[in-house]
C-alpha cells in the first residue's frame, strides 16, 4: 500500500527575543505603509502598470519575513491586497478605481494595526529584561 507524502512542514512563527529585532520588524512594516501611501493608485489603476501587484506582492511578502509563515498574522493576511468592497461582474471602472482607493487606505491601516502589535510585544520584552531568571 503506497503511503500518502507527508504534509509540507510550515515554519513557526517569528520569535521576537529583543527589543531590537521588534525596531527592525517595525522598520520593515512602516516602509511598506509608505509604498502603500505614495502609490498613485489612480494612475496605476487607469495604464495598469503593475505597481498596485508590486506593492501587495512585497506588503504579503513583508508580513510573512516579519511574522513568519507559520503565524497567526500571517494567515490572516496572505491574501491581503489594495481592494475594499464587494466584486460584481460587470462592475463600473469608477467603482473598481473607488474599492482600490478605499482598499490602499485599509491596507494602510492593517499594517498600523500590526505594527501596534509588535510595539506590545517590544513593551512585553523590556519590561521583562529587568527580571530575574527561573
Amino acid at each position: 500500500m503506497a503511503r500518502r507524502p507527508a504534509p509540507p512542514s510550515v515554519p513557526p512563527p517569528a520569535a521576537f527575543t529583543t527589543a531590537d529585532q521588534v525596531d527592525r520588524a517595525i522598520s520593515k512594516l512602516e516602509r511598506r505603509i509608505k509604498d502603500v501611501i505614495d502609490l498613485n493608485v489612480e494612475q496605476s489603476f487607469r495604464t495598469e502598470d503593475g505597481r498596485i501587484d508590486n506593492v501587495e506582492s512585497s506588503v504579503r511578502n513583508t508580513i510573512r519575513e516579519v511574522f513568519g509563515e507559520g503565524s497567526p498574522e500571517f494567515d490572516e493576511h496572505k491574501y491581503i491586497e489594495i481592494w475594499s468592497g464587494p466584486i460584481i461582474m460587470g462592475m463600473p471602472e469608477h467603482q473598481r478605481l473607488a474599492g482600490r482607493i478605499k482598499g490602499q487606505t485599509v491596507m494602510a491601516n492593517t499594517l498600523n494595526g500590526l505594527i501596534e502589535r509588535l510595539r506590545e510585544k517590544k513593551q512585553d520584552i523590556v519590561g521583562s529584561e529587568g527580571l530575574p531568571s527561573p
